[in-house]
């Protein structure tokens, strides 16, 4: 029995180091995209730009053939940059699809690999390793780490989560922000939160409470913060 149980658990670790790898790739997927994206709205504005550059210009000058020259330099990069935006979006896709069908054939094999997913978006290192290990330590549940508001909404839009912890100090979003635009996605309207922080004025207690989320002062305690999560995640 021991050793069955040993193969098991050697089992689930293989699976969930695999899963793991995954997510990382994913999430360097989603800095590229992201680094894409804002590459072509500068190329877009820089385009809009030129083009009204030509309006003011009396054609056939100097100036005028000169800016139609830019214009169409900027468009061939658009092109070029937009390509490569949806090459890379096309392979993105594809590796999510992958990582869905693994999530699911592992599954349908009977091998309980997590229950739950849990999005950690801290941006102090040591205390998001802190609150990772101790979740782990005493659950199953898989456990994801973001470091700034950007990566939490990259991970919320292409993994599933079942429960968010959000440090209120996160950036550029602060944990409350970053709830309410979360709150607001298709699909996630009823993600459940629990908002960490070192004091909640009056107002954001107001918040919590009518959100029905949990609200956890730091320093965190490990016994109330798996508390919460069982409550949230029954």
């Amino acid at each position: 029995m021991e050793t069955t149980n040993d193969a098991q658990a050697n089992a689930v670790q293989h699976d969930y180091h695999l899963l793991h790898d995954q997510y990382q790739e994913l999430m360097a997927e989603c800095l590229v995209l992201n680094m894409y994206y804002q590459t072509l709205y500068a190329h877009h504005q820089g385009l809009l730009d030129l083009a009204r550059t030509m309006q003011r210009q009396p054609p056939g000058t100097a100036a005028f053939r000169q800016t139609q020259q830019d214009y169409r330099q900027a468009q061939q990069e658009h092109r070029r940059v937009t390509q490569e935006f949806r090459r890379t979006l096309h392979q993105h896709l594809l590796r999510l699809r992958s990582y869905r069908s693994n999530q699911n054939s592992r599954l349908r094999a009977g091998l309980l690999l997590i229950r739950k997913t849990i999005l950690i978006g801290e941006g102090n290192a040591q205390e998001a390793a802190f609150l990772k290990g101790a979740i782990q330590h005493a659950r199953a549940h898989r456990v994801f780490l973001a470091s700034d508001s950007t990566e939490v909404l990259c991970l919320v839009q292409n993994v599933h989560i079942d429960l968010l912890l959000l440090d209120d100090g996160l950036t550029p979003l602060a944990g409350m922000e970053l709830y309410h635009h979360l709150h607001g996605l298709r699909g996630r309207e009823a993600l459940p939160a629990i908002l960490l922080s070192p004091y909640f004025n009056s107002q954001v207690q107001a918040e919590i409470a009518h959100h029905h989320l949990h609200g956890l002062e730091k320093p965190i305690k490990v016994e109330a913060l798996m508390r919460a999560i069982d409550q949230l995640l029954v």
